[in-house]
């Protein structure tokens, strides 16, 4: 016991002394610290070359910890950049491309060489329509060698040339409508009806002098054809117009136009109010060959719908409001 306290004497008594107390040197870090920890508290420790060695090496633990991480996320951090990159090229080329539709919006172009089909006509044209000719123009009108003047129908618009084969297009002939042809009752040439059919002596061409047909059965019909016409070019363009009488010629009927060309064939429809309407009447510009010549021929088919109950009735109707008859008189044809 006396042995125990004597070494616990030597301990303490030289700290208090003021001895220095020589301490074995830690082997470990964690002894190292404690070590150094208890210098500090007494005032002689000697940690400071040791703490900036430990320093340096937890550093260099951060460096490392950093660059690693930024290698693990740098995959993804590419592939985010080329998707952006890839997105903003698909943008400019959607920004090209919808400039370039609009200007194509801004500008159309028209396919040359193709004939417009004239439609059907929507609804039936009154008299009182501005620009309808009256009676004596419509006189003059046939009388003269000109073309008669247009009262209503569909037209077909001029196809343009087109270059096929050579480094400049050949002009193609111009149009003038200089050749016709009247086909019909009187005309001699090229007509033909079938049903029950009551001769008139007037409202036909020329001038509403010239001969008619009228009927008011619902199966009668009548036939118009081009024939054989020598001379002339621009058989593409063959202007149609059917002479309606000033008498007896007042129910809704149907032209029908059948136009070939080589081994093509088109057909047309034309549903008309004649109570409406007097004198020549366009139906169209149809097709019968290539400007230099022509490879088929057009045909004129008309046949009855049903009374007419319009506003243009008279007393030439029956009862004043029931137009029941159809005339036929006769068709011009006209090409250049």
């Amino acid at each position: 016991m006396d042995t125990e306290g004597t070494e616990v004497r030597t301990a303490i008594e030289p700290r208090a002394a003021g001895t220095p107390v020589e301490m074995a040197a830690p082997q470990d870090d964690v002894s190292w610290l404690f070590h150094q920890a208890l210098g500090r508290s007494s005032g002689r420790g000697r940690w400071r070359p040791r703490a900036a060695r430990l320093g340096a090496i937890l550093l260099a633990v951060l460096v490392c910890l950093v660059v690693a991480l930024g290698v693990g996320a740098w995959p993804a951090l590419w592939s985010r950049i080329h998707t952006n990159a890839g997105r903003s090229a698909i943008g400019q080329r959607a920004t090209v491309g919808n400039m370039k539709r609009g200007a194509a919006l801004a500008s159309p172009t028209e396919s040359p060489g193709v004939p417009v089909t004239p439609g059907p006509v929507a609804s039936p044209v009154t008299s009182a329509r501005p620009g309808a000719p009256s009676p004596a123009a419509a006189r003059a009108a046939a009388g003269s060698s000109s073309a008669p003047p247009i009262v209503g129908g569909a037209t077909a618009a001029a196809p343009t040339a087109v270059a096929t084969g050579t480094a400049t297009a050949t002009p193609l002939p111009a149009v003038t409508w200089a050749h016709g042809e009247w086909a019909g009752p009187g005309a001699g040439c090229c007509y033909q009806q079938g049903g029950s059919w009551t001769n008139g002596s007037r409202g036909g061409e020329p001038g509403f002098s010239g001969p008619i047909r009228w009927t008011t059965s619902t199966s009668a019909w009548a036939d118009w054809s081009l024939g054989n016409p020598s001379g002339g070019l621009r058989w593409d363009q063959v202007r149609v117009y059917v002479w309606i009488p000033n008498t007896m010629a007042g129910a809704w009927v149907r032209y029908t136009v059948t136009a070939t060309q080589g081994s093509a064939q088109r057909q047309y429809t034309f549903d008309v109010p004649q109570q409406e309407l007097q004198g020549p009447y366009l139906l169209g510009i149809f097709s019968a060959g290539t400007p230099t010549q022509r490879t088929g021929s057009i045909w004129v088919h008309m046949t009855y719908l049903r009374p007419y109950t319009g506003p243009a009735a008279d007393a030439t109707c029956v009862g004043g409001t029931t137009c029941t008859a159809m005339a036929a008189a006769q068709v011009q044809f006209q090409w250049s």
